[in-house]
This record gives C-alpha cells, sequence and structure tokens, in this order.
C-alpha cells in the first residue's frame, strides 16, 4: 500500500509508494484522498469523483471518475507503472506541481537555476536580515530558507529578487507556507491551518511585525491566489 498521502494544496495531493528500487513487483491501485482535502471540497464516501494523476515520468496527468470508499479510498484505473515512486493527484485539470519550489515539469537546467538564484537571494537576505524564521524565531541558519510571500511561479523576474518579497523560514514552516497551510493576513497574524498540537508543530508566533507597505502588497496578492 502507499505510504500516507501529502497534501500540496487546496485540490492536490501526491503518494509515495513503497517500491522505490526499480522493480517490476506489482503496484498497489489504491489510493486516498487525505481528510482535510475531503472536508474543504465537501467529498464523502460514495460520492464518484473526477481526479486527474499524473505520474512522475509522465508527460501529461490524466483524468479517472472513481467512486470514494471508506475514510476516502479510491481504486486507479490501471497499475501504475514498474518503479514508479511518487503519483500526483489534483481534483483540477490545471494544476502544476510544486514540490519545494519547483514543478515537475521544470528541466534540469530549470532547476539548477533557480537552486543558484535561491542560494543567491539567501545569502543576499542573510547579509541585510537577522538569521531567524519569521514564523517561529528559529536562530539555526542551516535549517532557514527563503521562501517568496508572492509565488515564484507567478512572480516576474524582478519579483522573484525583491526582497520585499521574501520572508526568512524554516524548512518545514517553509513547505507549509508553500501549501498554504501556514498564511499571514494583512493585520500581521500568523494563520494555520491545522491543530498545531495535535501535529507537533510547536513555537509558531501569533503574529509578524515590521511588514513593510512593499510586502504588504505582495502578501494581499498572495492572499487572492486559490492555489490548486
Amino acid at each position: 500500500m502507499p505510504k500516507r498521502p501529502e497534501r500540496l494544496g487546496k485540490y492536490t495531493w501526491r503518494s509515495f509508494i513503497i517500491y522505490e528500487d526499480g522493480s517490476s513487483k506489482k503496484q498497489p491501485q489504491y489510493h486516498v484522498i487525505p481528510l482535510d482535502i475531503r472536508v474543504e471540497n465537501s467529498l464523502s464516501d460514495g460520492d464518484f469523483v473526477e481526479i486527474f494523476c499524473l505520474e512522475k515520468l509522465a508527460l501529461l496527468p490524466r483524468k479517472i471518475r472513481v467512486r470514494l470508499t471508506s475514510g476516502g479510498e479510491f481504486k486507479l484505473d490501471q497499475e501504475p507503472g514498474p518503479g514508479i515512486s511518487e503519483i500526483y493527484f489534483s481534483l483540477r485539470s490545471d494544476f502544476n506541481v510544486l514540490i519545494e519550489g519547483f514543478s515537475i515539469f521544470d528541466t534540469e537546467s530549470q532547476k539548477i537555476a533557480k537552486i543558484r538564484k535561491s542560494l543567491g537571494l539567501r545569502r543576499k537576505f542573510l547579509a541585510q536580515n537577522r538569521a531567524e524564521c519569521a514564523f517561529s524565531g528559529l536562530m539555526l541558519p542551516q535549517a532557514l530558507e527563503v521562501a517568496h510571500i508572492y509565488p515564484w511561479c507567478l512572480a516576474s523576474d524582478y519579483e522573484r529578487g525583491d526582497m520585499n518579497n521574501l520572508l526568512l523560514l524554516s524548512a518545514t514552516v517553509h513547505r507549509l507556507f508553500d501549501a498554504k497551510m501556514i498564511n499571514v493576513d494583512l493585520d500581521g497574524s500568523i494563520l494555520s491551518g491545522f491543530d498545531r498540537q495535535e501535529h507537533q508543530i510547536f513555537g509558531l508566533r501569533d503574529r509578524i511585525d515590521g511588514m513593510t507597505p512593499e510586502t504588504l502588497r505582495y502578501l494581499e496578492r498572495r492572499n487572492a491566489i486559490e492555489i490548486a
């Protein structure tokens, strides 16, 4: 069976499959829609749902129509190919899955260019600001990353390099921020879409202060986006 699915956005998730060694063992056909995605999209056991699925090595997603069984489980229309370790799913057709700031459709050269630019932005940001996670206060530089408020995939070249569009976040908080499971209101309040204690996410501040007017404009644009 697949490992526990990982939520990537309001409509999008991925499943890790146990067999990652390229073997020809039969891959599982049964998968699960994460509970929070089912709740947010008003899905119940017994519903018929259109799902778009994309194996990691495929070029385009395919659409399947499934009936949800107990616990939001569904069956793929065909067995995944041998050695496939990840499958991406979405309730929408126009999804472009972003993992750690990268699209699964990016070429290798595009990924390398993004990594180089991100490292340069991190050095520049650290030179101008305190090495501290804006949401948790973590002050371990090795664990901190530069996060874009208005997403990289939508931003212009100028906006990608604008210091006002950046936050310094710990790696875990960065992933949650990208998935919009942690967000910031325009008054600076830090919002989370989950029970912090239940999921062992401790130390998040209640608010972030000192945002510039330019940063608030990026935040307003971000909050108007519905991330798939």
